[in-house]
C-alpha cells in the first residue's frame, strides 16, 4: 500500500480596509476625524471640542480622552480594520498607535504619513557682505 503525501496550501488572509482615521496634528491640538472607505465622515474630534482649553490640550490625559473616544466610535460602527493617514508635526503619533492597539483592541491594517512638499521651498537666507581684504585694501600714501 502507497501512502500519498497532501501538501495543504495555507491562504493569506488581508485585511481590507473598512474604516480610515484621519489625524491632523498642530502645535497645541490634534483633530480626528472617522471615515469610510469612501471619505463619508462619521465623526470628528479634537481637543477643544472634547472640552479640554489652553494649556491642558498639551497634556496626555486629552490625548487619552481623543484616544477613547474615537475607539469607541470605530467599535461602535465596527470599523475595526483601519488605516491611519497621519498629517502635521509633533512626535505623539507613538502613543496614538499604541493607545488605539492596546486600549481599544483595535487593528490598524496601514498607516501613511503625509507630509507638505514645498514647491519651490522657503527664500534662502540673505548673504552676509564680508569686508574686502588683500588685493582690496586701500594703501596709505
Amino acid at each position: 500500500m502507497e501512502t500519498i503525501k497532501v501538501t495543504i496550501k495555507e491562504k493569506k488572509r488581508t485585511l481590507k480596509t473598512k474604516g480610515i482615521l484621519y489625524l491632523t496634528c498642530g502645535k497645541r491640538n490634534i483633530v480626528g476625524t472617522l471615515t469610510n472607505i469612501r471619505g463619508q465622515p462619521f465623526y470628528c474630534a479634537s481637543f477643544g471640542n472634547l472640552g479640554f482649553k489652553g494649556g491642558k490640550r498639551k497634556s496626555f490625559l486629552a490625548l487619552r480622552h481623543l484616544i477613547f473616544k474615537l475607539g469607541d466610535i470605530a467599535k461602535k460602527y465596527s470599523l475595526s480594520p483601519l488605516s491611519i493617514y497621519w498629517r502635521g508635526i509633533g512626535d505623539r503619533y507613538i502613543g496614538i498607535l499604541r493607545a488605539l492597539r492596546r486600549v481599544q483592541n483595535l487593528r490598524i491594517n496601514k498607516i501613511f504619513f503625509i507630509f507638505r512638499i514645498p514647491h519651490n521651498g522657503c527664500r534662502p537666507r540673505k548673504l552676509r557682505r564680508k569686508k574686502q581684504r588683500g588685493i582690496y585694501r586701500r594703501v596709505k600714501a
